[in-house]
């Protein structure tokens, strides 16, 4: 009978602090690549909801009641956005069917479509949240309005829309301004609460 010895292996020092160091490396490009993502997502939000806003100012500028929409349309009035959550928004056509050239509430909405955004994403009104609509006219000037139809005319800088676009982490964050003649993108500042235009 033959005896066999076993030789015994387990592994080197070295060989567990290079697989430790592999590990370490992969974890942070995956933390780095986590990162690129919710920025990129953020980006991908805010520039549809910029493209909406521009659609719905070009829409009101060139839309009459007559236009072929598909909708009966008498009283047109504008265009308009509706933020009612931090994760939707509406966009619709504004009928002024008491023809008292005030919004009026979703009643006065036609071809009114909601658009979610991905559920990582928050979109908020920053400055007085209770004006969350905005309403185009016929000659491409915004208007906020509660949904009661409090009118608040956006006259200056202060009166502007300021949306917040950000991930949930609140890790990436841009904003969007709107006023009287201009709808931009900007960098967030939170010490400020405020949307520096880029």
């Amino acid at each position: 009978m033959r005896h066999m010895t076993k030789k015994m292996r387990g592994f080197s020092l070295i060989e567990v602090m290079v697989v430790i160091t592999i590990i370490a490396i992969m974890a942070g490009f995956a933390a780095l690549g986590m990162d690129f993502i919710r920025r990129e997502k953020v980006s991908s939000v805010t520039k549809d909801l910029v493209s909406d806003l521009q659609r719905l100012r070009i829409d009101a500028l060139t839309q009459g009641p007559d236009s072929g929409t598909g909708a009966v349309m008498p009283n047109l009035r504008g265009f308009g956005i509706r933020f009612d959550s931090t994760t939707s928004y509406v966009t619709f056509a504004f009928n002024d069917a008491n023809t008292n050239f005030i919004y009026s509430g979703t009643g006065e909405e036609v071809k009114a479509k909601t658009k979610t955004v991905s559920s990582s994403i928050k979109v908020e009104v920053n400055n007085d949240a209770a004006y969350n609509i905005v309403i185009y006219d016929r000659m491409g000037i915004p208007t906020r309005y509660k949904p009661d139809g409090t009118p608040k005319t956006i006259a200056t800088d202060a009166d502007a829309l300021i949306l917040k676009v950000q991930d949930v982490s609140g890790a990436a964050v841009k904003c969007i301004k709107v006023t009287m003649n201009s709808i931009r993108q900007g960098a967030w500042n939170a010490s400020t609460s405020s949307c520096s235009e880029q």
